[in-house]
């Protein structure tokens, strides 16, 4: 195993991602527990959901992220939450930036602990005038 497959792998696992493939896009969820169980089309949900059936094809085929307005529209329609859609979303989003750039943010050296608290008290208490 390569040092930078290794270093990827632990910042992965890290943000609780997995390290073997790319989380399930909100698209393929989409499609395989909703769409395909209901059965309904792109064009009815898109209905439903008041947007172009445009849109959902593009999030159905993996080609458009989804966006908390449309995450909220989901949502209600579905009876899931918000919050599951942006998870999907955002578990894609960093295991996508993580596999792509993990090398170069294992490189960056983080602010020291002290030197942070330090500056983080010195802006919150107040001044004393002399």
């Amino acid at each position: 195993m390569s040092r930078s497959s290794t270093i990827t792998e632990q910042l992965l696992a890290a943000h609780g991602l997995p390290t073997k493939r790319r989380p399930a896009t909100p698209g393929a969820i989409l499609r395989r527990e909703f769409l395909d169980e209901l059965p309904m089309t792109q064009k009815e949900l898109a209905k439903r959901l008041g947007v172009s059936a445009r849109l959902v094809s593009q999030v159905v085929n993996e080609r458009r992220p989804v966006d908390s307005e449309l995450a909220l529209r989901l949502a209600r329609v579905l009876g899931t939450t918000a919050e599951l859609w942006l998870g999907l979303q955002q578990a894609v989003a960093m295991w996508d930036a993580i596999t792509a750039k993990a090398s170069h943010v294992k490189k960056l050296r983080p602010i020291a602990q002290s030197r942070l608290l330090e500056h983080q008290i010195m802006e919150n208490s107040p001044t004393v005038a002399a």
